[in-house]
């Protein structure tokens, strides 16, 4: 039977909701939308993640869209996967995680800049936000001076950081 599923945004071409945390990796899921009797509805395969990270319109990461040397970088993803500590598909961690920490993917999670993989500082779903992974990292003198950025090309003098690639 259908269940209702936590929808985040609907707009003129795209539809937001969050895969639940139960369904299984490898399977086929049914993707259904009734606006009003009007009534879609879409086959996909679930993948164990499917990670993208979000920019804002023109294409800085969110919410840290530049940082000087040495400033630590967040930025936030979606389609991480399967999390540990478990929580609720829709839920958002509370403001205080205790002993056990925040909830993180359990797959191996990499970060490579200009194809160098990069240091991980924190990973973790922030309080407040659902199905949604923060991840920090500290800018280095490598993102600035002889290392190349995502976007291509070289970064240097006062431009500002970072072009990130997220593998999973």
């Amino acid at each position: 039977m259908a269940q209702p599923r936590p929808l985040y945004y609907v707009g003129s071409g795209q539809l937001n909701v969050q895969i639940p945390y139960e369904t299984t990796a490898n399977s086929s899921a049914v993707l259904s939308v009734n606006n009003n009797g009007q009534v879609t509805t879409q086959s996909f395969q679930v993948a164990s993640a499917a990670p993208g990270i979000f920019t804002d319109s023109t294409g800085a990461l969110v919410p840290t869209a530049a940082a000087a040397r040495g400033q630590e970088i967040a930025f936030y993803i979606d389609g991480a996967g399967a999390v540990s500590p478990a929580i609720p598909t829709g839920a958002a961690p509370a403001a205080s995680h205790g002993a056990r920490g925040p909830s993180k993917p359990v797959q191996p999670t990499s970060v490579t800049i200009g194809g160098a993989t990069a240091n991980i500082d924190f990973i973790g779903i922030p309080s407040g936000l659902a199905g949604v992974t923060q991840i920090n990292r500290a800018s280095s003198d490598r993102d600035f001076n002889g290392g190349s950025s995502g976007g291509g090309g070289q970064w240097g003098g006062n431009r500002q950081c970072c072009g990130e690639n997220y593998d999973h």
